[in-house]
């Protein structure tokens, strides 16, 4: 009788013991998952242009290749929790579901001036500076967002302004000849050659 009653102890204890772990496990998972809730929140409120990462976020130490971005996110888009958001320098990170962040690099080289080509949303475009140094060549690269195949269309030295889409085929580079002077490169994306330039008189050197 006595083993009986022992016995029954040993399992009540038993039972009691695991709902004491179970419990805390799931307080854990509960605490666990409202934290990622926050943070997803964080990153929904953290619009594209946002010049600097919030104090939360916490970084990685490996930085991201561009072309494993998933594309919805160079549209502003929360995609599983993640999203893309830009730097006081124009640099651009990958901004994962817990709250940690890398840096978004072409080759090992970081990105800058992103821009999604308009209406198809199929392509975007990128400046890198190919030499890891931005007082020598800047290099415009068109990179398919289903393929990742990348084409470097553009490359010239600093003197290398802004560049904008002109339709989803065609890209304008503008670059500084003087004062209150831009000279425009029109460049088909596809083929990478130039189609026309011509001069720009602006009010300021831009």
């Amino acid at each position: 009788m006595k083993k009986i009653y022992l016995y029954l102890l040993i399992v009540v204890a038993s039972v009691g013991i695991t709902l004491v772990v179970d419990a805390a496990r799931y307080n854990s998972l509960i605490e666990t998952k409202e934290k990622e809730d926050l943070v997803r929140a964080q990153i929904r409120a953290t619009p594209l242009s946002e010049p600097v990462l919030a104090k939360s976020f916490r970084p990685l130490s490996d930085p991201v290749d561009v072309s494993f971005v998933p594309s919805q996110l160079w549209e502003g888009d929360d995609f599983l929790g993640q999203k893309v958001i830009k730097g006081e320098h124009d640099e651009f990170y990958f901004l994962n579901a817990t709250g940690q962040y890398s840096k978004i690099v072409y080759y090992d080289h970081p990105v800058s001036s992103v821009k999604l080509a308009p209406k198809t949303y199929d392509k975007i475009g990128f400046y890198y500076y190919p030499d890891g140094d931005s007082l020598k060549d800047v290099a415009l690269v068109i990179m398919d967002n289903e393929s990742g195949k990348t084409k470097e269309v553009y490359r010239n030295d600093i003197r290398t302004s802004r560049w904008e889409w002109d339709g989803s085929d065609r890209v304008i580079v503008y670059y500084s000849c003087g004062n209150m002077c831009m000279y425009a490169y029109k460049i088909d994306v596809n083929t990478g050659k130039t189609v026309d330039e011509y001069h720009v008189i602006t009010g300021s050197n831009t």
